[in-house]
Order: structure tokens, then C-alpha cells, then sequence
């Protein structure tokens, strides 16, 4: 296997595809949008979790105090 500048390494999807999964994510159940992709829809949360894990990672809550 070879890397790719269109694909996040492991997850057998380009980054178009993925973004694209992430914004409809945003509207859709997750069981229709894997029906709509033709996809499984545990292939589609893994790509949802890896992002959101990603986010909550470089999140800064240093602000945050106990009130």
C-alpha cells in the first residue's frame, strides 16, 4: 500500500468522500445516509469518530473554570 494526498491513510475513502459524509452527517441519520451512500454505516461512523476524536484532541479548554 502506497499513501495518497487525497486519502487519510487506512481508511479506504478519499478526503472528498469523507468530508462529504461529515456535512451530511450534520442533516441526516446515520442509517439513512450509509442506505443514500450505499455504504456500511460502520464504516461511515468510523469516519465520523476518527473526526470528531481528532477535534476533541487539538480542543483548547484551558478557559474553562469550575463555577
Amino acid at each position: 500500500m502506497i499513501s495518497l494526498p487525497w486519502a487519510r491513510e487506512g481508511s479506504g475513502f478519499t478526503l472528498l468522500f469523507e468530508a462529504i459524509i461529515l456535512e451530511l452527517a450534520k442533516h441526516m441519520p446515520i442509517s439513512k445516509l450509509a442506505e443514500h451512500m450505499a455504504e456500511d454505516d460502520e464504516r461511515l461512523m468510523r469516519i465520523i469518530t476518527y473526526y470528531v476524536d481528532k477535534s476533541k484532541e487539538s480542543a483548547d479548554y484551558s478557559a474553562i473554570t469550575k463555577g
